[in-house]
């Protein structure tokens, strides 16, 4: 649908879907913002990552699988 012509006015757009599932999200914006003189080498934000502790949570929340649909461990 969406690399169709019935979309051409839906451009930019976050959507999701999934099984009987349609969404449409929200734009991700900035929530921390950090600078560094000449930018960030690899070296740089593995020693030191500047938003450590300020992240946000991965966002939906699915609920739990019933138990018989749960993976098996040693355990069980």
């Amino acid at each position: 649908f969406l690399a169709s012509e019935e979309a051409a006015g839906i451009t930019g757009q976050a959507i999701g879907v999934g099984g009987d599932r349609l969404q449409l999200w929200s734009h991700p914006e900035a929530v921390e913002s950090e600078y560094r003189d000449g930018g960030w080498s690899y070296e740089e934000l593995a020693a030191a990552f500047p938003f450590a502790g300020k992240q946000q949570s991965v966002g939906e929340k699915f609920p739990p699988l019933p138990e018989e649909l749960q993976p098996q461990t040693a355990t069980n």
